[in-house]
């Protein structure tokens, strides 16, 4: 069988094409489905202009608005803005030894989904704080909803003034939150000093391979073409600063290939997230394009991690006591 083409691409259901894009296609393909799509489900805005390749433009159309939250959802789940729903929050958890007696602190709280996993399955008291004060008052509105304003609040948390926080805790989580602070050692510190002197720290985070890295043609692009502003280390970066901070690493570990897998295992769902747009009628149509965009930027991601440049790592560590920092010096 041969589908009618137009302007080479042939026409095939929306959703075969996202899928078929996300397994390979490039930008350039992205386009040309972004330009098909106003005929196809009559969304009228305009695809946007491609940035020149050598000065990328930062994505200031994808804020976390309450329609960005909506896809995020329908994407990752309730409460979740990226790979990791329930399962995979529970499971990574494991290495913190959780139970209903501790208390935990968790940095880029998103919209609450695994604060409220690990309060809902190890009983554990937790108080989530994000960066972005949209986010955080969605996630506390969703706490508040599901009865678990107490065990699972989500309060707005300034990177950038670092404040200490209002009490002690047992563990600490940052999950892929870390990239985006201007001065991840002052947030650590401050995770330091509220921990209790038996406490562990789980860190999953974006990174640089290496400095070579870093410096990378590719790389700088990407960064620049983030809807929010990164601050990249190094795993052996982020592994001083913690030591700087007063902790020790039981952990150390490249996670890129599982992260990937997870990505890729829920955008091969493309076409049902699509499908489920369509099936709301007029007001689901203009999300299409919100849709195509959040995908778009996943693939630029997915791309740096397939090449090895960009790395997903996790650290666990553990609050030194005094007498083992005294020795350090």
């Amino acid at each position: 069988m041969t589908g009618k083409k137009t302007g080479g691409i042939a026409k095939l259901p929306f959703g075969l094409r996202m899928k078929a894009w996300w397994n390979g296609f490039d930008t350039k393909d992205l386009a040309r489905v972004l330009a098909e799509r106003r005929t196809e489900h009559g969304v009228d805005e305009p695809s946007p202009s491609p940035a020149e390749p050598d000065i990328p433009e930062r994505r200031t159309d994808l804020p976390w608005d309450e329609r960005r939250m909506e896809i995020a959802e329908l994407v990752w789940g309730e409460g979740y803005c990226g790979p990791g729903g329930p399962e995979n929050v529970i499971g990574m958890s494991k290495l913190l030894s959780l139970s209903p007696e501790m208390s935990m602190v968790v940095i880029g709280a998103e919209l609450g989904g695994p604060a409220r996993t690990l309060a809902q399955n190890f009983g554990v008291w937790i108080s989530g704080y994000e960066g972005d004060p949209e986010r955080a008052r969605v996630g506390m509105a969703l706490s508040e909803k599901k009865g678990m304003a107490k065990k699972a609040p989500i309060f707005h948390y300034d990177y950038a003034a670092a404040r200490p926080f209002e009490r002690r805790f047992d563990r600490a989580l940052s999950k892929e939150a870390l990239f985006y602070v201007p001065d991840p050692a002052a947030i650590l510190k401050r995770v330091e000093e509220s921990l209790k002197d038996d406490g562990l720290l789980l860190i999953t985070n974006y990174v640089v391979a290496d400095e070579k890295a870093a410096l990378d043609r590719e790389v700088r692009q990407w960064t620049h073409r983030e809807p929010a502003r990164v601050h990249m280390k190094t795993p052996r970066e982020m592994t001083d600063i913690l030591g700087r901070c007063g902790f020790g690493v039981r952990v150390n570990e490249d996670i890129t290939d599982h992260y990937q897998a997870l990505v890729r295992h829920t955008w091969a769902r493309a076409g049902e997230f699509v499908q489920a747009l369509l099936d709301r009628g007029p007001e689901g149509r203009p999300l299409i394009d919100l849709l195509l965009r959040e995908a778009e930027l996943w693939t630029e991601r997915g791309r740096l991690f397939d090449s090895g440049k960009l790395r997903v790592w996790r650290i666990l560590a553990h609050k030194k006591e005094l007498g083992t920092l005294m020795s350090d010096w």
